[in-house]
């Protein structure tokens, strides 16, 4: 078996088997309101350590064509094996326009601490009738921390641009 790596040179479990035991909870408003916030907390082991994390997203409906979102996600992990320990954050920033029923356009774009990167997934749908979808994806990622290893890392560590068609039928 290999060891499964989650931080490169800081954080790594050794083969062996775990038992998890983990506590979520989650709080959230109705989101039929202009504002909506949803809170999430998981906490418990972790391979042979602990995990804490802390999810919020609040979310304002501005009108029933536009929304805007933040999301944020801290993690705590610590270890006992090799006393090793780390911390995560994730933030992002969500939109959502819906230009008619059968037309939106939504974004999601979020920094990872541990990875030191920029996501950004951005969707088109076309929905010209019920069952019906017509989708085009734009995906990238892009570093932001060049030099944290050698060689040096490239701008974007991936990019993809996709076309989606869905089509429902009944037998």
């Amino acid at each position: 078996r290999d060891t499964l790596v989650l931080l490169e040179d800081e954080v790594y479990i050794n083969p062996g088997e775990y038992k998890f035991a983990n506590f979520i909870g989650m709080v959230m408003t109705p989101a039929s309101k202009p504002f909506y916030l949803i809170i999430r907390n998981t906490m418990g082991r972790f391979f042979d350590g602990a995990r804490f994390s802390v999810y919020l997203e609040p979310t304002w409906n501005v009108s029933k064509h536009l929304e805007f979102g933040v999301t944020g996600n801290f993690d705590r992990l610590n270890f006992k094996s090799g006393n090793m320990s780390a911390t995560n954050q994730i933030l992002g920033l969500k939109t959502v326009i819906m230009l008619s029923t059968s037309l939106s356009f939504s974004s999601y774009i979020q920094y990872n601490t541990a990875v030191n990167e920029v996501l950004t997934n951005l969707k088109f749908r076309y929905n010209p009738r019920e069952g019906n979808d017509l989708y085009l994806v734009f995906n990238e990622g892009r570093n932001t921390y060049l030099d944290r290893e050698n060689p040096r890392l490239p701008v974007y560590s991936s990019r993809s641009l996709l076309l989606k068609y869905t089509y429902t039928f009944s037998l």
